[in-house]
């Protein structure tokens, strides 16, 4: 089989649904079909690179017959990733009408996020196939008239490499007591706003708990915001490289990502990899993937509600390391990315088989 991947961006790039494309077409090519992946470029020209033996061909223009024109042979399938980049859903769509082939879409972004909700929609409604990553998912699209049998549950897998170091990242930041991870990007409603908050409350019960966020600035405000929180305790880190990542998270005692508007944060998967529960806030669909009190707390985002969580799992060290363990169980059964690329491929057979008409 040969499978196109179109997204905006690519590794080494670090978010999710970049994560997403490149472990998924990773795992294709080892599988033995041919990979290639298209993404904006990262000049003003046309580069091709080769990344782990897949051909990556970067564009500084999205348009189908220059995309068509560059492709290194005829794919069997067109698969995009995230629903945010309404012109790379366009390119897929039009690429697989211009070429005759079945077009796969996985949203992978929570409807609040996309820019064009409308054309979004409608190419998921002309899609062969659509990847989802919850049940709740699944349902929100059903609701939106995407057909239920074109849709595939696929969920989510670690993306974590290297070998962590957990020491030498408590000692560059001079961290020797309990450590409370945000991992992700700085947007309002990813919760960090609200964990800076809850920080004063937890120092009341244990003054030597330290706060690392890591993730990029989104919120124009952001780097004013962590100057007002400024303490020894409170760690601000804007890009780290993904061995950084993986020694955070190993040096981590919990992950505390308060969202409320997420499908399915891969940063849970990577946490649970390591051992480590998660304190989230409600959104669409978390209940199918935190099990409340078993691999991690699901608490409304608020600064004292937060902080009376983070509190409780650390001066309860064998319950927060129990749940630790359950999300660790969890990754080895459930959220690996050999059984994603399972669901995947077997999205592609059907349709090639038998494609919608």
């Amino acid at each position: 089989m040969r499978i196109v991947y179109l997204h905006r961006g690519y590794f080494p790039i670090l978010a999710g649904a970049e994560i997403m494309t490149y472990r998924v077409a990773g795992e294709m090519q080892q599988r033995g079909h041919q990979v290639c992946v298209v993404c904006r470029s990262w000049g003003d020209g046309i580069e091709y690179r080769e990344i782990e033996g897949i051909q990556v061909i970067g564009l500084p223009v999205v348009e189908c017959a220059s995309t068509e024109a560059h492709l290194p042979w005829q794919p069997d399938i067109v698969h995009v990733v995230d629903a945010v980049w309404p012109e790379y859903l366009q390119l897929a769509y039009d690429l697989a009408h211009a070429l005759d082939v079945p077009l796969a879409v996985t949203p992978a972004s929570t409807i609040s996020t996309w820019q064009d909700v409308a054309v979004t929609l409608e190419i998921c409604r002309q899609a062969d196939v659509v990847y989802v990553l919850t049940e709740s998912e699944r349902k929100l699209f059903e609701s939106y008239g995407i057909s239920s049998e074109r849709m595939v549950i696929i969920g989510q897998g670690p993306a974590l490499n290297g070998k962590p170091d957990a020491h030498t990242f408590r000692q560059q930041y001079n961290i020797a007591g309990p450590l409370v991870l945000f991992l992700g990007r700085k947007v309002a409603f990813k919760g960090y706003r609200q964990l800076l908050d809850a920080m004063k409350f937890v120092w009341q019960n244990l003054a030597d708990t330290h706060f690392v966020f890591i993730g990029p600035h989104v919120d124009p405000d952001c780097q004013e915001l962590f100057h007002m929180y400024a303490d020894p305790r409170m760690i601000e880190i804007s890009a780290i490289d993904e061995a950084q990542k993986y020694s955070a998270l190993e040096a981590s005692d919990i992950l505390c990502l308060p969202t409320t508007a997420d499908v399915f944060p891969l940063v849970f998967v990577e946490a649970w990899f390591c051992s480590r529960p998660i304190i989230t806030s409600p959104f669409a669909g978390v209940e199918e993937i935190i099990q409340h009190r078993r691999d991690g707390l699901i608490v409304e985002p608020d600064p004292p509600v937060l902080a009376r969580a983070i509190v409780f799992l650390l001066q309860h060290p064998e319950l927060r390391m129990a749940m630790g363990k359950s999300g660790w169980l969890r990754v080895q059964n459930e959220f690996n990315w050999r059984r994603v690329t399972d669901h995947v491929e077997q999205g592609y057979n059907e349709v090639l088989v038998s494609p919608f008409a």
